[in-house]
C-alpha cells in the first residue's frame, strides 16, 4: 500500500473536533455515551482501549505508516499496540474462527521492520483468552479496582518485550552453561 493511499484511509478515519482525533463510523454516539475512549491521533495506546474492530484498524493504519516513513522506533510500539488490540477485533464472530490467518498477518506486518521483529514476541495463547473472556476490558478506567489497593485492576500483555542483555552478562551465561555442562559429563561418566 503506498504512503498516500495510507494518508488518504488515515484522513478518512480521523476528524477535527478542536484537535485531530481518530474518528470511526459511529462514533458520535458511542463517545457520547462513553462506550470508547477518545483517541487523539496518532496515539494508538486508546485505540486499544476502543476493545474492537476500529481500534485494530487504526493501529494497522498506524504501523504501516511507521513503516513508509522509516520510524522504526515508533513501529515498534505502534506494532505491539497491533497485538494489544486484536482481542477486541476477536470478538466480532465472524473474526473468531479466522483468529490465526489474522495473528500470522499481523505478524507478517511486524516483520517488515526487523527492529520490531527482533525487540518483543506475542503470546498468541493470551490474544485468543483475551479475545473468548467476555470480561475483558482493556481500557484501564472501566476495568474493576481491588478492594485492597484501590487500583485499577491490570490486564495480562500479550506482548513479551525481548530481554537485552551485556555483553559481559552473555558471556557470564555462557561460561555457566558450559560449567553445569561439564559437570553432568562428569557425573554421567562417573
Amino acid at each position: 500500500m503506498s504512503l498516500q493511499r495510507l494518508k488518504t484511509m488515515v484522513n478518512e478515519l480521523t476528524a477535527e473536533r478542536g484537535v485531530r482525533a481518530w474518528w470511526f463510523p459511529g462514533d458520535d454516539a458511542r463517545i457520547e455515551q462513553r462506550c470508547v475512549p477518545i483517541a487523539l491521533y496518532p496515539d494508538t495506546d486508546q485505540l486499544v482501549a476502543r476493545n474492537d474492530i476500529w481500534g485494530l484498524v487504526g493501529c494497522v493504519l498506524r504501523t504501516r505508516l511507521c513503516e513508509q516513513n522509516r520510524a522504526e522506533g515508533e513501529h515498534t510500539s505502534v506494532s505491539m499496540n497491533m497485538f494489544r488490540a486484536l482481542p477486541g477485533a476477536l470478538k466480532l464472530p465472524g473474526l473468531r474462527p479466522y483468529a490465526e490467518e489474522l495473528f500470522a498477518s499481523l505478524n507478517a506486518v511486524r516483520a517488515r521492520v526487523a527492529l520490531s521483529l527482533l525487540l518483543y514476541d506475542v503470546d498468541i495463547d493470551v490474544v485468543l483468552r483475551q479475545a473468548d473472556d467476555p470480561t475483558h476490558q482493556p481500557w484501564r478506567e472501566c476495568r474493576k479496582r481491588d478492594p485492597e489497593t484501590l487500583r485499577f485492576v491490570d490486564i495480562e500483555d500479550p506482548v513479551l518485550p525481548a530481554e537485552i542483555i551485556g555483553g559481559f552478562q552473555a558471556r557470564d551465561r555462557v561460561i555457566r552453561a558450559e560449567a553445569r555442562s561439564a559437570a553432568r559429563r562428569s557425573r554421567i561418566s562417573n
